[in-house]
């Protein structure tokens, strides 16, 4: 089962995920916006985050995704812990996601079709 996130969830969640952490970021804007990246030190505004939709990509490290992807990268969580973390800690309800993420660990994208797809990796392409 495929984890799926509205835009709304993603966008009240990357707020709040950003608040907690206390990055900084452009408030009520529209559109892509320029930022620190919120995954690792950045000293110049190298990432852009579009709020409307919740999703962040930095050009230097090459990091991006919606807020879990921030707590997974800032908490070493996989992202259904990512997502608990979120609801239980950063306190964004889950109502806005429907799939793995809210049910047990060990279905969907991290049971069995997860590690399968690692095994179509080719070897070439995996970090040491």
């Amino acid at each position: 089962m495929l984890c799926v996130w509205d835009d709304e969830w993603a966008a009240e969640a990357m707020s709040a995920v950003f608040d907690h952490y206390g990055l900084k970021y452009p408030q009520g804007s529209t559109g892509q916006r320029s930022i620190h990246c919120p995954v690792h030190d950045d000293a110049n505004a190298s990432a852009t985050l579009n709020l409307e939709k919740g999703v962040f990509y930095c050009f230097a490290c090459g990091e991006g995704g919606n807020a879990a992807h921030v707590v997974m990268a800032r908490e070493g969580k996989d992202l259904h812990d990512a997502f608990r973390y979120i609801k239980e800690v950063v306190g964004v309800s889950d109502n806005g996601v429907r799939g793995s993420v809210r049910g047990k660990p060990g279905g969907g994208v991290h049971g069995e079709a997860r590690n399968k797809r690692r095994a179509y990796v080719p070897s070439w392409v995996r970090h040491p």
